[in-house]
């Protein structure tokens, strides 16, 4: 038996009428949609890509300071005839330099999340994530994993002031893991991962801990990897870089279990490109 994550995709289908989307419950219990649209690749077309998906269903939507459309994302949002309320909105602050000093790092975090917040036209986001480690040495040396540290608690004081629902990170090693589990006083709702050429390396944690997969489909079908390690994994969100048309994500029970999922590309005329 498969679950469309889109149950009943359609072109013309409206907001108003699309399907609940499927949700993955976090350590914290916020209801997270296990399909999303990422602006990662979006360009000048952040407003066409996300009012298409919306219409057909997508309720969550990935984006990041990185990738400079915040304040369009926020205009788009503003207009969008589904209320705030039935939408996730995932956000990326930018990791700080291994060679920045922790205080610092810890302002410009700080900064940084009242400036995504502000431009998004939000009171808050659903989801917070820390988009790399610190660059370029990671958490392999003391000060590497003390400015990690630092920024975590940024977030925390984020999730305790209300302006992130559920907190995160995004690309992190294993060495990262152990360097910031060791003193978190909020463990991880996310663990957001690249999902390219079917592989997910997924580093040793918490099962608590949901793990998020993010891909650009670029091919009629992905699948992720059968291995031992994946499989003890929750690779339950599919994140798809942006594109105009609609994927659509099936879940046996089995994948669901073991967080293994296959998306197809459907419903618009660029998915056969």
């Amino acid at each position: 038996l498969a679950f469309a994550l889109l149950a009943g995709i359609r072109s013309t289908t409206s907001a108003a009428k699309s399907p609940k989307p499927i949700t993955i419950t976090l350590n914290n219990g916020i209801e997270m949609p296990m399909f999303a649209v990422g602006m990662g690749t979006a360009g000048g077309r952040v407003a066409e890509v996300i009012e298409v998906n919306v219409a057909n269903g997508v309720r969550h939507i990935d984006t990041a300071q990185a990738y400079g459309s915040d304040e369009l994302v926020g205009n788009v949002i503003a207009q969008l005839p589904v209320p705030r309320s039935e939408l996730f909105i995932t956000s990326k602050v930018n990791g700080c330099d291994a060679s920045d000093e922790p205080a610092e790092c810890t302002a410009k975090t700080k900064d940084q999340i009242s400036t995504n917040v502000a431009n998004l036209g939000v009171a808050y986001v659903d989801l917070l994530l820390i988009h790399w480690p610190p660059m370029p040495s990671g958490c392999a040396t003391p000060a590497g994993c003390a400015v990690y540290r630092a920024q975590w608690r940024s977030l925390e004081e984020a999730h305790e002031a209300g302006l992130a629902r559920a907190i995160g990170i995004s690309n992190a090693c294993t060495m990262c893991y152990d360097c910031l589990l060791a003193t978190a006083k909020v463990l991880p709702q996310v663990n957001q991962l690249n999902f390219q050429a079917g592989e997910i390396r997924v580093p040793p944690t918490s099962s608590a801990i949901t793990t998020s997969s993010i891909s650009s489909i670029s091919t009629s079908e992905l699948q992720t990897p059968r291995t031992p390690a994946h499989a003890r994994t929750r690779s339950h969100a599919c994140i798809l870089l942006a594109h105009t048309w609609i994927a659509s994500c099936f879940f046996s029970r089995e994948s669901l279990r073991v967080g293994r999922h296959r998306c197809r590309r459907r419903g618009h005329p660029q998915a056969e490109r």
